[in-house]
């Protein structure tokens, strides 16, 4: 059962880096595209 409780907690922060990351990813086409125009 403990282990059960860790694995979700990593799972969770996991999706949070992914989430993070997609945000960053976005926000740096952005910069990106306004750079360029």
């Amino acid at each position: 059962l403990k282990r059960k409780i860790e694995y979700l907690n990593d799972y969770e922060i996991n999706q949070n880096k992914n989430v993070k990351r997609k945000l960053m990813d976005m926000n740096a086409q952005k910069l990106d595209e306004e750079l360029h125009e």
